[in-house]
């Protein structure tokens, strides 16, 4: 990914400039407080979304470090397994007549990178669904309990993610269909929180995230693009400037990348499940936003 980034030319660029830009635009003029952190079943802004996710994560740091370090393997194994696939599928020879920059080589190394990306954030996502309710009583939940707790889910998380990236591969393969794929991720991006939260199965979590999302489909992305987005990619961006400015090697700077978004897509995890209660509250009430109470008892 960050040899992508680097070689990609005025392309790569050009699309980190489009991302800031959208990133400052998102972030003019949110309201920013009341954030209110254990308060879950609550309305929030894009603002109180990121604040609240930062007072979550400040009050309990151990407990999500602790979830994102068990992942640090996973990050360091994306670089490697980026490495294996283009070895196997023989795009290193192809690397080297056409060059690093050729655009279908920093597609793909963008696309490998995504998908595990997005696995490893899934997962995540359940543990930190399941710890977050369980946060500011006087016996919280750790890490370890975290971790065994999803034992239970991992067949539909499995079979969920199994769904949702092939689809995702398939569609990023055409031209006409990566438009349909950023449309289903955003769709299907809750599925893990409803399966932990609601106990379903990888189908009916899937519906059920479709049914959240459905006429909330640009207010869901805008946040999953802001905050999703900048937590996931911060890591890289890092890394990035690390190579510009320094001499040292790719594999360290892959290294320094894969921890800085270890202690990210924990903040991006409590953020989406903020974003999930918010989504859950609007539709118990069902009535307009600005007659929406704050906050919605979920049962």
């Amino acid at each position: 990914m960050l040899t992508a980034a680097v070689q990609g030319g005025p392309v790569v660029f050009l699309a980190a400039a489009i991302a800031n830009v959208l990133l400052l635009l998102g972030l003019i003029r949110v309201d920013w407080r009341p954030s209110q952190p254990y308060a879950l079943a609550r309305r929030r802004t894009l603002g109180q979304i990121t604040t609240a996710s930062a007072r979550m994560y400040r009050r309990n740091p151990r407990l999500y470090l602790s979830i994102g370090a068990g992942f640090l393997p996973v990050w360091v194994a994306i670089g490697l397994l980026q490495r294996l696939v283009f070895w196997v599928s023989g795009l290193d020879v192809l690397s080297k007549v056409a060059g690093e920059t050729n655009a279908f080589l920093v597609t793909a190394a963008f696309g490998i990178w995504l998908l595990f990306s997005l696995m490893a954030l899934t997962i995540v996502q359940a543990m930190v669904a399941h710890a977050m309710p369980r946060t500011g009583g006087d016996s919280p939940v750790t890490a370890r309990e975290a971790y065994a707790a999803i034992r239970q889910f991992v067949r539909p998380l499995a079979a969920g993610l199994v769904i949702v990236t092939t689809t995702v591969l398939l569609l990023e393969l055409t031209v006409i269909g990566l438009p349909v794929a950023i449309w289903l991720v955003v769709r299907w991006s809750l599925f893990a929180q409803c399966i932990v939260l609601e106990n379903l199965s990888w189908r009916a979590a899937l519906r059920r995230s479709a049914q959240l999302v459905h006429r909330r489909w640009l207010r869901v992305a805008w946040i999953t693009l802001i905050v999703v987005g900048s937590a996931v990619l911060l890591g890289p961006a890092i890394g990035v400037g690390l190579i510009l400015v320094s001499p040292i090697g790719l594999g360290t700077v892959n290294l320094i990348s894969a921890f800085v978004s270890v202690l990210a897509v924990p903040y991006a995890a409590i953020a989406t499940c903020y974003l999930y209660y918010d989504l859950r509250t609007r539709e118990i009430t069902e009535r307009q936003p600005d007659e929406l109470p704050a906050e919605a008892a979920l049962t």
